[in-house]
């Protein structure tokens, strides 16, 4: 119930104070003229006072994991800096919005990337930061321009979610002078605001101007400054939610990073997911009712669902996750199966495409711990006498305090599969030529193991089956 009064508070009596605050404020800035600075730095004028600082007063989220921006926090302002002020150690890049750079100030001596204290690297940031600063996307491309591209190696890892990623974390947090940066949310959001604003075809025009290149670089740049580790290796676990769907124009800004994919089996992975929303009251409550054919009349899978968690190039290869009965047909468990299914087809798009990316398998880790890490450190370039560290650190619960803890999640029973949920499963995997649930999934390009039974996923499309539309193989 804290998580539904947490949400109930966050929207009904927080956001209409903010929106007082934010009132009053701009008056008040209006009156004293501030009001005309922010608008020439807006502008792109005053390159050198374009850092806004502001002191935090109150924060508060709707829910654990929500994404950030500066509607959480009531803050006033304190003072302008020259951009470089976000370059030191205890400031971090928190969101990238279309117009507005986020970063947040923590005390000195606290460690925003030890995942030993956060899982998560925003949830440290939001829980400790004191101040937040801003910087208009013209000063932010600048300024990142300026500190240049990462000089270190730096590792990317792309996942489904609920499939190890945050233990992997652990494993390169265990070798010597690599830092590790965990579900940064830049890039995201960055994609994400884009996506809540426009419709498909102006988000693709966005996707692909000059400004979000830059904007795109920037934020990476940004998410790789110098810190006090002075890292050799910065291995940045991708958020969650953005699958696979970064690495083409990461490859593209930046040749020489490494990129890996962590995959599971579908079936485990969705019934993870299902257990972890077990824990969230509110997101709980809504599966349920969309588990119900009248109640998804009401509680609808809109269509910026599927533009945040797919690629452009995979709604144009599978047509039907546009389609307005299949967004409504479809069920919580069917979303989740679709968003494994989107990050396994992407990467095989990528493959396909030639990119550099390898997969690794989460159960060829459970099963040989030693032989996958040292492939993945051969691959990654880490040297083998790290591998025994890294497999000790794997030992300890890699999100131990959140709601995503082991001892939180082992009081919840797996979901019992229905006949008729398996056979919706399976309808989608099969859209995407991949194997039916409770099969092992292998695929090509991998780092762990062989690609058993991994063919390209260049599909024709057919039409409505009763259900939905999808694409089956010819």
């Amino acid at each position: 119930m804290g998580v539904l009064w947490d949400g109930f508070f966050y929207i009904f009596i927080y956001l209409p104070i903010y929106f007082l605050f934010s009132l009053f404020q701009k008056l008040y800035w209006i009156c004293n003229g501030m009001d005309d600075i922010v608008t020439q730095i807006e502008a792109g004028q005053l390159y050198e006072r374009s850092a806004q600082v502001f002191d935090i007063w109150y924060k508060i989220k709707k829910e654990p994991f929500q994404l950030l921006g500066c509607h959480n926090f009531i803050a006033t302002h304190n003072r302008f800096e020259h951009p470089n002020f976000v370059l030191s150690h205890n400031i971090s890049l928190l969101a990238v919005q279309m117009d507005l750079a986020i970063f947040v100030e923590v005390p000195p001596h606290y460690d925003i990337f030890d995942c030993r204290k956060s899982p998560f690297i925003y949830l440290g940031q939001f829980s400790e930061a004191i101040r937040i600063i801003t910087l208009p996307i013209s000063s932010f491309i600048r300024c990142a321009e300026e500190l240049g591209d990462p000089k270190m190696k730096v590792i990317w890892l792309h996942s489904t979610g609920r499939c190890g990623s945050t233990a992997i974390s652990q494993v390169f947090e265990a070798v010597p002078n690599c830092t590790t940066v965990s579900e940064p949310m830049g890039l995201f959001v960055a994609r994400n605001d884009a996506g809540s604003k426009y419709n498909s075809q102006l988000l693709r025009q966005w996707l692909h101007c000059p400004t979000y290149c830059q904007t795109y670089q920037a934020t990476v740049r940004m998410m790789a400054k110098p810190n006090q580790h002075n890292p050799e290796v910065l291995f940045i676990k991708n958020f969650t939610l953005s699958g696979v769907r970064e690495v083409a124009d990461l490859e593209t800004l930046f040749p020489t990073h490494t990129h890996l994919f962590l995959y599971r089996n579908c079936l485990e992975t969705v019934q993870s997911y299902l257990r972890s929303l077990n824990n969230h009251f509110l997101l709980n409550v809504l599966m349920k009712l969309r588990g119900n054919a009248c109640c998804r009349y009401v509680v609808r899978s809109p269509e910026i669902l599927v533009r945040s968690l797919c690629a452009p190039e995979v709604i144009d290869a599978l047509p039907w996750l546009s389609d307005p009965n299949f967004q409504l047909n479809v069920t919580s468990f069917g979303l989740i199966v679709i968003q494994w299914c989107c990050f396994l087809y992407h990467y095989n798009m990528l493959i396909d495409k030639q990119s550099s990316i390898r997969a690794i398998r989460y159960e060829d880790l459970v099963d040989n711990k030693h032989a996958t890490l040292t492939k993945l450190f051969q691959f990654c370039g880490i040297s083998l006498d790290h591998v025994e560290a890294a497999i000790k650190s794997l030992a300890a619960d890699s999100q131990e305090g959140t709601m995503l803890s082991k001892a939180s999640l082992s009081t919840y029973k797996k979901l019992h599969i229905t006949d008729a949920l398996r056979d919706e499963g399976n309808m989608y995997l099969k859209a995407c030529n991949l194997n039916e649930l409770g099969k092992p999934t292998y695929v090509r390009n991998s780092v762990s193991t062989p690609a058993r039974s991994a063919s390209p996923p260049n599909l024709p499309t057919r039409s409505y089956n009763g259900h939905v539309a999808i694409s089956m193989p010819a």
